[in-house]
């Protein structure tokens, strides 16, 4: 899967303990059709499920906690990221990691952006907004600039004509584009990903 897919169409994959919503995937190797982004997906984990242990480089991992709290474990003591936060590794040329819910009792819900780049192994920031590899990432109520992509968290947002964009909505563009997309709702909140030109 190559190009961005939007809301309820989002291929799903199951795993146990754990349902992931596929807004885009692609590989360095596949091709740039998103500039250096490869990957944004969102995990609905149960409580006490996580993802095994895997080891990769060559990537920046962007986090974003809906619900729940994240445990993320690497060498060193564990990370523990909670909603409002944005978490990023840096997997330099390769780093063993796996992300679990922390909770026994509640679920978690989580978004994870993957961005082409090399950097430091274990590299960590909590900024917002941040720059990886390029890529300015920022969590607020106003999309980004062209070119980038754009993922509804949060409340709705409306376009000049009809169309309304609620949670789960992800946008692409890598030209200016025509439409103004404005916060409908007081608690809207989008994840905005802009593109290097």
């Amino acid at each position: 899967m190559k190009h961005p897919v939007f809301g309820d169409t989002r291929p799903r994959s199951f795993q146990p303990g754990i349902e992931s919503r596929h807004c885009f995937s692609s590989s360095p190797e596949e091709g740039d059709a998103l500039g250096p982004i490869v990957g944004v997906d969102e995990h609905l984990v149960e409580p006490g499920a996580g993802f095994q242990w895997r080891s990769e480089g060559g990537v920046h991992v962007a986090y974003w906690v809906l619900e729940g709290t994240l445990r993320f474990e690497a060498h060193g003591p564990s990370r523990f990221v909670a909603p409002g936060v944005l978490f990023v590794v840096s997997t330099g040329t390769r780093l063993r990691y796996r992300r679990r819910n922390a909770s026994a009792a509640e679920p978690l819900r989580f978004l994870e952006i993957r961005i082409a780049g090399a950097a430091d192994q274990g590299t960590w920031t909590e900024k917002v907004p941040t720059t990886v590899a390029g890529v300015r990432v920022d969590v607020g109520r106003h999309f980004p600039t062209f070119p980038g992509l754009a993922l509804v968290l949060r409340g709705r947002y409306n376009e000049e004509s009809v169309e309304r964009f609620t949670p789960g909505y992800f946008l692409a563009w890598d030209i200016d584009p025509m439409m103004i997309y404005e916060p409908e709702t007081e608690d809207a909140l989008v994840l905005g990903l802009r593109l290097p030109r």
